[in-house]
Order: structure tokens, then C-alpha cells, then sequence
């Protein structure tokens, strides 16, 4: 599939998308959605589909976001999409997932909730263990509170993944983290500070 077939089809659904964005609690239980998923995989797979209903508050449009997760051998393929996307009255078209940390202190006391727990920024402290000052990529040590001792390194590396996209935006972490690791005591050989800070934190390094 093309990317002009591909946007073909979404302006053939995307009323239904509306429609179903603005009643429904969830829009992954929708066909239309599940077509437009699959049809985005027909393009390329390993892309994703993000959709938001409008904010009525704001008067916003709806939101179609097309997302790699993070995978760098796949931007190629997003920016050629969102590119070729038309103007399609009441859709905001955006490459990557953007960043929300500016949005407000609310956000950092907000809880990311999973299948068997949850992390709330605030709680969260790090700090940098290695970097590639030619990559000017980063190995980043998380403190965890205590409530996330027994969980399972894999699930928490996927938990922090879908945060830290959120936060900082799909772009910054892909181009700025290479591994995450996790602790759950203070270790007097690092200096931890607030996860807020992470992004002026790793910023702050110069070649």
C-alpha cells in the first residue's frame, strides 16, 4: 500500500472515526479502527495509530498521531506518510508522539497505570550511568519507590518506555536513550534527582 492509497482510505473512515472517538470509551473496540490499523501495518508494518477525540473545551480538532514506538529504522517511513497527509477538515495529522512535560506541574503527580501497578513521575528519580558522547546517547539508572521492587525489569523497561515517550516525546527518546536500568535503594555511588529534570539533564552535556 501507498501512502496516498492509505490516505485514501482514512478520509473513507474517518467520520466513522469521529463519530465513534466522541461516544465511545474506547475506539480500539471499533472496526473502523481496527481497519485503519491494519491498513497502516499494509504500508509499513510496525507503525502505529494514535487517535484523540477534539477537546470541546478547546475547540480542538481530533487527533491522528503515527508512531513507530521509538524505532529508528522506521522514521523514514512515518515522516513520508505525514507528509503526503491532506487537509482533512477537523484532524490534526502529526508525526511521532509529542512531547507533555510543559503542559503543567499536574502531569508529574499523575499516575501511568498497567496491568499490575502503577508509577507516578514525582516518585521516580534517575540518574546517568553512561554516555556516548558521540552517539550523545545515554544508559539512564532509575530509583524506584518501594511499591515497584517485585515487579519485573522487562515490564518496568516497556512502563518507563510508554512514559517517557509521553513526557519528552517519541523523537528525544529514541535520539537520547539508549538503555534503561533500575534500582530500588539509594546506591552512595550516584546522584539521583528529580525525573522532571531529565531532559535538561542530559542537555546539559557538551562533547
Amino acid at each position: 500500500m501507498t501512502a496516498k492509497e492509505f490516505w485514501n482510505d482514512f478520509e473513507n473512515y474517518e467520520q466513522n472515526l469521529r463519530f465513534y472517538l466522541d461516544s465511545l470509551p474506547n475506539v480500539k473496540d471499533h472496526s473502523a479502527f481496527n481497519h485503519i490499523c491494519a491498513q497502516l501495518d499494509s504500508y509499513c508494518p510496525g507503525l502505529e495509530a494514535i487517535l484523540t477525540s477534539r477537546s470541546k473545551e478547546k475547540d480542538d480538532c481530533h487527533t491522528l498521531v503515527i508512531s513507530c514506538n521509538g524505532d529508528k529504522d522506521l522514521f523514514l517511513y512515518i515522516n513520508r506518510l505525514v507528509d503526503e497527509a491532506p487537509k482533512i477538515l477537523e484532524w490534526d495529522i502529526k508525526a511521532f508522539i509529542q512531547p507533555k512535560f510543559k503542559e503543567g506541574s499536574e502531569i508529574w503527580d499523575t499516575p501511568y497505570t498497567f496491568d499490575s501497578f502503577s508509577i507516578t513521575p514525582k516518585d521516580i528519580f534517575f540518574t546517568v550511568i553512561a554516555w556516548d558522547h558521540e552517539k550523545n546517547i545515554f544508559d539512564i539508572l532509575f530509583l524506584l519507590p518501594l511499591n515497584l521492587s517485585d515487579v519485573d525489569n522487562d515490564k518496568l523497561e516497556q512502563a518507563f518506555f510508554v512514559i517517557l515517550q509521553e513526557l519528552w516525546g517519541e523523537r528525544f527518546v529514541a535520539d537520547r536513550i539508549h538503555s534503561l536500568s533500575f534500582i530500588d535503594h539509594i546506591n552512595s555511588k550516584f546522584d539521583f534527582v528529580e525525573f522532571e529534570l531529565l531532559q535538561e539533564c542530559l542537555e546539559s552535556f557538551k562533547e
